[in-house]
């Protein structure tokens, strides 16, 4: 039975380009699910080669440099940002709420821009 698909199947060109068209689509499919995966613990990097987590997002287009960007809800000032910072520790407090506090995997020279 087998054999008679198979020989139905290579006898009928129309037949066969339908479902090498189905098969490719399923492998396409395929494919996208796997690169939509995320392993355990892994966060999927953004268009900037950054992440997008629940408090900031960052992003960094060159080894040299990391852009932070924190969104806020409310009018803040000077005042209600505080940084803290060393070549192995970054801490970021904005309006009483930590939002970044936390050892740095590598030691850095850290410059801000707010």
């Amino acid at each position: 039975m087998e054999e008679e698909l198979k020989n139905k199947i290579n006898n009928n060109p129309e037949l066969k380009e339908k479902i090498d068209a189905i098969n490719k689509q399923d492998k396409n499919k395929t494919e996208e699910k796997d690169e939509d995966k995320i392993a355990d613990g892994k966060i999927r990097p953004n268009k900037g080669n950054g992440a997008g987590l629940q408090k900031y997002f960052w992003y960094q287009y060159t080894i040299q440099e990391i852009t932070i960007i924190i969104p806020v809800d409310k009018k803040i000032t000077g005042k209600d940002v505080k940084v803290k910072n060393d070549s192995k520790h970054l801490s970021v407090v904005v309006s009483g709420e930590t939002v970044i506090n936390g050892e740095l995997k590598y030691p850095m020279n850290v410059k801000f821009l707010i």
